[in-house]
């Protein structure tokens, strides 16, 4: 029998990588069909055999890339998570505000879709930065800011979440988004449409059943939910 190859975002496996094992031990379980998880090491990696997986928890740009191009259909998602933004300013400023950044400078990944979450958020409210500092990762914004080169600046929430405290410490998170637009999801890949119907009703389902609840915890996640078009849209717009 030939098993499912599953990866899952380096981000979410930088710590505790053992509990998607006992997750994809699950899906074998349920599925009768062994699920093979390996671990990517780093984004480069991931992102080189993304496409020749069967089941993928990826993130929304990901997502995506994996739908328009490579007939990958999300059917699931993490319920009550969504991908975030932290905007920083340096410590020196007093009371520092979203408002104060218009007309200034901030930094962030430009290419990373949460800052384009976060500078449609900031348009929306008419702040529009007269410069965007593009930094290669978050922790270098981070730096930046800490520097005052420039004084504010916009880090992906999951990412500021699982800083050491005294890297957090080098500047102050004074606002936090809660657009709810744009989310990590659970894709099959065109090579295992076959398990669609059955994977996405398992994981739904997966909170009622003991054991399914029991990973679930161990992820840290309450549960799963569907996924349709009209969820992934937004995402599709602030790709685009």
């Amino acid at each position: 029998m030939s098993s499912l190859e599953f990866r899952v975002c380096p981000h979410d496996t930088a710590k505790e990588p053992d509990r998607w094992f006992r997750f994809a031990q699950y899906l074998s379980q349920r599925l009768e069909t062994p699920v093979h998880f390996a671990v990517a090491l780093d984004f480069d990696e991931f992102h080189q055999g993304m496409a020749q997986n069967d089941l993928i928890y990826v993130n929304p740009s990901d997502t995506v890339a994996l739908t328009a191009n490579h007939g990958f259909c999300p059917i699931a998602r993490v319920i009550g998570q969504s991908d975030e933004v932290v905007f920083i300013a340096n410590p020196s400023i007093d009371s520092p505000s979203l408002t104060l950044i218009d007309g200034g400078a901030i930094a962030t990944v430009s290419s990373m879709l949460a800052s384009k979450l976060a500078l449609q958020l900031l348009h929306r409210q008419a702040i529009i930065p007269a410069e965007v500092v593009d930094r290669p990762t978050w922790l270098s914004v981070m730096g930046a800011v800490a520097k005052g080169t420039p004084a504010y600046g916009i880090v992906y929430k999951d990412t500021y979440d699982q800083m050491a405290q005294s890297t957090k410490s080098m500047v102050n998170a004074f606002a936090t988004s809660n657009e709810k637009l744009a989310f990590h999801t659970f894709a099959i890949g065109p090579g295992a449409m076959a398990h669609k119907d059955t994977l996405a009703t398992l994981l739904t389902t997966m909170a009622t059943d003991p054991k399914g609840q029991e990973i679930l915890q161990t992820l840290h996640i309450d549960g799963w939910q569907g996924v349709t078009p009209a969820d992934l849209a937004p995402i599709q717009a602030l790709v685009a």
